[in-house]
């Protein structure tokens, strides 16, 4: 639906195109693909301007604007707040996943450069791993707990979206977990059928 509405509009030819959060519901190959399609459309001479709270799509733009209580408390390179923590931390925003790891790893890696704000950068800044003392400083995960007792127990569970219909889709096939008292998990998987590899928007 996403990529239909993004087609209707393009269909238009308009200078100037605004996107309000548009990756918060994807998962991260419909992510990409919406990364990929605003790259291109910068390319081509097209103004851009995309309203989001990921950091991590904020650090890729030429002009970031921050807003507090209504008001622009920062216009600017990316470079200029998102290397400044103490700035970011004042508007309610924090530093992208990149610049947070490496931050982390600098005491194991001392030599990491300031400044890094993407995996990208990180990862070409990041020397070759020997498995040195990084077990030593990086948070130790937490045992998982046997001892307590099943809280859920989920066997053999199926949906199947619009069943009986043309459109039947299969969400859920044979599915069975258990969670424990007191512990947490996560779900993940994409969302509807992802095309990562979609370049352009037809």
């Amino acid at each position: 639906m996403q990529r239909a509405a993004l087609a209707g509009v393009l269909a238009m030819h308009p200078r100037c195109v605004i996107m309000d959060e548009t990756t918060a519901m994807l998962d991260p190959g419909g992510r990409a693909m919406v990364k990929q399609l605003i790259h291109r459309l910068h390319q081509e001479g097209l103004t851009v301007v995309v309203i989001t709270h990921f950091m991590r799509e904020a650090v890729e733009a030429d002009r970031v604007v921050a807003l507090k209580d209504g008001r622009v408390a920062f216009d600017g390179p990316p470079r200029d707040i998102f290397t400044h923590p103490a700035d970011l931390y004042s508007l309610n925003l924090d530093l992208p996943l990149a610049a947070r790891l490496a931050e982390t790893l600098r005491p194991v890696f001392p030599d990491l450069p300031a400044g890094i704000l993407t995996p990208d950068a990180l990862f070409k800044a990041l020397p070759d791993y020997t498995g040195s003392q990084i077990a030593d400083i990086l948070p130790r995960a937490h045992k998982k707990r046997r001892d307590c007792p099943e809280a859920i127990r989920v066997e053999s569970l199926e949906h199947v979206y619009l069943s009986d219909t043309p459109l039947a889709h299969t969400a859920l096939s044979g599915a069975t977990m258990c969670a424990a008292e007191g512990s947490s998990h996560g779900l993940i998987g994409s969302t509807g059928v992802s095309e990562p590899n979609v370049s352009r928007v037809p």
